[in-house]
């Protein structure tokens, strides 16, 4: 992966990671029942379930690559096309997700990484967003498994750093997101950040 490449990535991988997404928004979640120790749990159920995540991912993308080699220019070009189309749908959408006050359960910590896990490791939305995202930034005449293994470490560590933002700062984010104009400029931004990347699949700019 060239220089340029990686920086790229960096660049969307952040802009995207700071912008709270399902994982994102249980880990304030249980932050604000629990409080800060329950990042001990819910922080490496998120890194547990992103390297499932990616593992899916990835496996595909290889399978796609040993069959189709020929085809991975259409693949890169559909993710790009599937990129543009989720930043109209956080465009014209309302929000999906607002931060609402729940009583205090005592679940065990288990539990929380446990329920972390599984939102981040087996969401559909963000397989689909990970094969079409991840092969922009991959070379598929140079070696696979590093590019993967580059990818994957700088896209965990990203989230790691903005999880642990969020959960030092979760009193004041809860209250940013429950506010509904807020939520609604958060999406848009997203739309515009996934709509830029994919229309540079296509040479725009």
């Amino acid at each position: 992966m060239s220089i340029y490449l990686y920086l790229k990535f960096c660049f969307f991988a952040s802009l995207l990671s700071a912008l709270p997404g399902p994982t994102i928004l249980i880990i304030i979640h249980y932050t604000l029942i629990y409080g800060r120790e329950s990042a001990k749990y819910s922080i490496p159920g998120s890194i547990c379930g992103d390297v499932i995540a990616l593992t899916l991912s990835f496996t595909i993308i290889k399978t796609f690559m040993d069959n189709f080699l020929e085809t991975m220019d259409n693949f890169q070009t559909l993710g790009g096309i599937y990129l543009i189309l989720i930043g109209l749908y956080y465009l014209f959408s309302k929000p999906e997700y607002i931060i609402q006050e729940k009583e205090k359960e005592k679940i065990g910590h288990y539990k929380v990484f446990l329920h972390v896990f599984l939102i981040t490791a087996f969401n559909p939305k963000t397989i689909a967003f990970m094969l079409a995202f991840f092969p922009q930034f991959i070379e598929f005449n140079k070696s696979f498994y590093q590019q993967i293994l580059l990818i994957s470490a700088t896209f965990i560590s990203i989230g790691v750093l903005y999880a642990s933002i969020y959960v030092a700062l979760a009193v004041k984010v809860k209250k940013f997101l429950r506010n509904h104009t807020k939520q609604l400029q958060i999406q848009r931004i997203t739309g515009i950040i996934l709509l830029l990347f994919g229309s540079s699949v296509f040479n725009y700019f």
